[in-house]
C-alpha cells in the first residue's frame, strides 16, 4: 500500500502507485501530477471534454461557457476554441419548412405507448435511442414515421414540422428560418450541441424564434397538437403526435 513507509519520495495517485518526482512523502499526488484532463477548483481530475470544464494535462478546466465558446477536443492541449452560438449569415430566400410524410396505419396503439414511456426524458436519452433502434427492426415503418419528430423541443423542427399544415405559407418560412438559425449556429460546436442551441434560441436566434413560435401560437389547431406546453413531456408529445400522423 502507498504511503509515507513506501513513497518517502513522492505521492500516491489514486490506483496506489508511487508516482516519484512531485515531491512528498507518500501523500495523496496534486491533481496536475496524474490527471490526462484537467483539474477542476476542488482538485478533482475531470475528463476536460465538456464546456463547462475543458482542459488537458492536468490543467486547470476552463469554462468555455462564460466566454460563449464551445471545449474543441479535436485538438491537443484541449481548449476552448470556437465561439458558441456562431453568428447566423441570414435566412436564404424561400426556405421553408416542408410537410411531415404521414403514413396512417404505420404504428400500432403499443408503439405509441411504448415510445410514451421510452422517450418521456428527451429525444436523446438512451431509452428513446433504444426504443427506436429495436422498433427499426420490429416495425420500421413506425420507426420511420416517428422518427422525422424524434428531436428536443429546444431544436424546435419537430414542433414546427407538427404544425406544418395547419400554419401559412409565410408562417412555415418563419419557422424554416428559426429552425434553420438554431441548427446552423451550433454546426461547428464541439460540446454540448443541446446547450448550444438553448442558448442560441434565448439570443442569437431570438427574433427568428418569437416569429416562428408566434406562428404555431396563432392557430389553435397547431397549439392543440404541436406546442410542447401541451404534454407533459416529451414522450407524451411524440405519442400524440404519432397518432395523429402515423397510426
Amino acid at each position: 500500500m502507498c504511503g509515507p513507509a513506501t513513497c518517502p519520495n513522492g505521492c500516491c495517485d489514486s490506483n496506489d502507485n508511487c508516482q516519484v518526482g512531485f515531491g512528498g512523502t507518500g501523500g495523496a499526488c496534486p491533481c496536475a501530477a496524474t490527471c490526462q484532463g484537467c483539474c477542476d477548483g476542488t482538485g478533482t481530475c475531470r475528463a476536460g471534454t465538456i464546456d463547462a470544464a475543458c482542459g488537458s494535462g492536468g490543467a486547470t478546466c476552463a469554462d468555455c461557457l462564460t466566454s460563449s465558446k464551445t471545449c474543441d477536443t479535436f485538438v491537443f492541449p484541449v481548449v476552448c476554441d470556437q465561439t458558441c452560438p456562431a453568428p447566423y449569415a441570414g435566412c436564404a430566400t424561400g426556405t421553408t419548412t416542408s410537410p411531415p410524410s404521414v403514413a396512417h396505419g404505420a404504428c400500432h396503439p403499443a408503439d405509441l405507448q411504448d415510445v410514451a414511456v421510452a422517450c418521456a426524458s428527451g429525444a436523446q436519452t438512451a431509452e428513446c435511442q433504444s426504443f427506436f433502434n429495436g422498433e427499426q427492426g420490429a416495425n420500421p415503418s413506425c420507426a420511420q414515421c416517428l422518427g422525422q419528430f424524434d428531436v428536443d423541443f429546444v431544436a424546435l423542427s419537430g414542433i414546427y414540422l407538427c404544425a406544418e399544415p395547419f400554419l401559412s405559407p409565410a408562417c412555415n418560412g418563419s419557422t424554416a428560418c428559426a429552425s434553420d438559425c438554431a441548427g446552423t449556429v451550433c454546426q461547428q460546436c464541439s460540446g454540448d450541441a443541446t446547450a448550444c442551441e438553448t442558448a442560441a434560441v434565448a439570443g442569437e436566434c431570438a427574433t427568428l424564434v418569437k416569429a416562428g413560435n408566434s406562428c404555431v401560437a396563432a392557430s389553435a389547431s397547431a397549439t392543440a397538437l404541436c406546442a410542447q406546453a401541451s404534454y407533459p413531456n416529451f414522450g407524451g408529445w411524440i405519442a400524440a403526435v404519432g397518432k395523429h400522423y402515423c397510426q
